[in-house]
């Protein structure tokens, strides 16, 4: 087993704090970037986001008060709960293609937060069909926030609605 793959395999890991030019970091493993971190100094969450690019690794970053101390970093797991979830869809409905975004994706979601999703497909799909797919490939408890569109729908979308422009804009596809 190589290194990026047995990092790949960890979940959580202890680490120091380290000051850096945007105040204080943690260093995580590159195969961590993009992937919602969180960052706890004993029992108490300090920060929840997004592991950044950072030189050949990653860094995520904490209150600057955490320099020099000792923290416990947890993977979410979430990007490859989403990246699952879009490819048990892409094999059910061939074409489609499926972006991730939002609060969770920035790294800033609130504990009522939702995942939100957005799912473009080659022809449209009854209620029903989109409820029963949701309902059989999605992996968590909670069911995501997914918005419905075919591609002629969300060509014709664009620059006409706020959340297919944030989609296209700030959005990854997975």
């Amino acid at each position: 087993m190589g290194l990026r793959e047995a990092w790949s395999r960890i979940r959580t890991f202890e680490a120091s704090a380290r000051s850096c030019g945007t105040g204080a970091c943690v260093r995580v493993p590159r195969s961590w970037r993009g992937d919602v971190l969180v960052v706890r100094a004993g029992p108490r969450v300090v920060k929840r986001g997004l592991a950044a690019p950072c030189g050949n690794s990653g860094h995520i970053t904490v209150p600057k008060a955490m320099v020099h101390r000792r923290v416990v970093v947890s993977r979410t797991g979430l990007m490859e709960q989403i990246a699952g979830f879009a490819g048990r869809v892409k094999a059910q409905v061939p074409g489609s293609r499926l972006w991730f975004y939002g609060s969770h994706l920035r790294g800033r979601p609130r504990r009522d937060s939702d995942i939100d999703l957005l799912v473009v497909t080659p022809r449209p799909l009854s209620p029903e069909r989109r409820q029963r797919l949701v309902e059989r490939l999605w992996p968590m408890k909670r069911p995501p926030d997914i918005l419905w569109y075919t591609r002629r729908d969300f060509e014709r979308e664009k620059g006409m609605c706020a959340i297919v422009d944030e989609v296209r804009k700030t959005g990854v596809r997975v």
